[in-house]
Parts: structure tokens; sequence; C-alpha cells
């Protein structure tokens, strides 16, 4: 079972990164691996059950452009190979029915992910997120159709996103590190009236305890993470 909940940021550095060999004969076949799992999804106030597919491929990017190259050959030392993972959500509210999709760029050299975007439908509106890395952090957008989150652009100090653990676990799983972790929350997934639920996330015979608190309105994602 996965659940998604929000949360705030705080540095995390991810040491260590895929090597050759057994990564490339796996992710370098021109093919994508696809997970499946059940999903309780945070959303006014209650669990939503739904369903999530995690697609993971690997791509040629733009370190400037941050977009996926459409000639690598000619980009020179721009282009970098990463990791991309697209993350679909389902689920429903009642009669309403949620579709969410993030999507999550992360050198597959161990370097800091450089985009993340995240878009929700919803028969309400829709809203759209990007986080693009630049020297100073993450800049993050986010257009809405909600009144209480309307459109945004702020620059994030350098931090790790939460949605990039996926990426980390089959990039370098021995170097995630352990304990107390705080993250940039899943960007736009969900909106700030819904906060307040926690869970557990089991990836791999990895469990991570996923508590939430409120400080003067500041929310906070805290992952306590152990191997087995």
């Amino acid at each position: 079972m996965i659940r998604m909940t929000m949360g705030l940021l705080a540095v995390v550095t991810w040491a260590g990164a895929a090597t050759a060999g057994e990564f490339g004969d796996y992710w370098y076949r021109g093919l994508a691996e696809l997970t499946s799992y059940d999903l309780s999804q945070a959303r006014y106030g209650e669990a939503h059950p739904g369903h999530a597919v995690l697609i993971f491929v690997t791509e040629d990017f733009s370190r400037s452009r941050q977009v996926k190259l459409d000639a690598p050959g000619a980009a020179g030392p721009d282009s970098v190979k990463v990791l991309k993972l697209n993350l679909t959500k389902k689920f429903d509210t009642g009669i309403y029915p949620y579709s969410m999709m993030s999507s999550v760029f992360t050198p597959v050299d161990g370097a800091k992910t450089l985009k993340i975007t995240t878009s929700s439908q919803e028969w309400c509106g829709h809203t759209f997120s990007q986080l693009n890395l630049g020297d100073n952090g993450y800049r993050a957008r986010l257009l809405s159709y909600f009144e209480s989150e309307g459109d945004g652009d702020l620059t994030l100090e350098n931090a790790s996103a939460e949605d990039e653990i996926w990426n980390r676990i089959r990039l370098a799983p021995d170097a995630l590190p352990l304990g107390e972790l705080r993250l940039i929350p899943v960007p736009g997934g969900v909106p700030s009236r819904d906060r307040g639920l926690g869970g557990n996330l089991l990836v791999r015979g990895r469990t991570v305890d996923d508590t939430r608190r409120t400080e003067e309105a500041t929310d906070t994602r805290l992952l306590a993470a152990s191997r087995p």
C-alpha cells in the first residue's frame, strides 16, 4: 500500500550513484518498468482507496532547459541521462473522480533531481505545479483553479523532494538516509485544506513510518526510515 500526503521541506543529502554493468543492462534497453499499487489517498480529511501506477524509464535530458532532448548527440555536455518517473494516481471522493500525475527527472549519476511536474484533474477544476532546479534552489510554480491556492511563483531552498524517493530507491537503495527526514512535499498533490493524515509506505522490503504534525500552520512530513 502507498499513502501519499503533504509536508514541508528540509535538506536531505543523497549519497551514492548508479553504477554501470547491471544497472545499464536493465535500464538502457529502451524499455520501461511498470509497477502498480493499491492507493490510499488523503483528500477532504479522509483516506480514499484508489490505484497508482509508476512508470520508470531512462531518457536523455537537457541540464539547462530541463526538457527531453530530441538530438542528444548534438547537445554535448548539456546532455544528462536521467531516470524519469511518471506516477499516476486515480481515486474517487464520493462522486468526484480524481486523476493525478507527477513526473520526476533524476540524473542517474546521483545528482539532485532537476525537475518535477504534477497535474491534478477532477470535476471542480485542475491544478498544475512545476519545480525546476536552479542555482539558488528550486523555482516552484503553482497554477490552480482554487482561490486559496491561487497562482504562485517562489524559490525553495536546495532540498530533496518526496516523489524522488522512488527514483532514489532504484538508483542507489543502500544510499537512502535513515532516521527522520523532512522533504519537499508532493507538489500540487494535496491542497492545503486536506492535510492531516498519516500512514505507512512499504517499498521493496523497507518500511517508512509516516506521521504528521502541525506547528504554527507549518506542515512537516516526517519519515522514519529503517532497513530490515
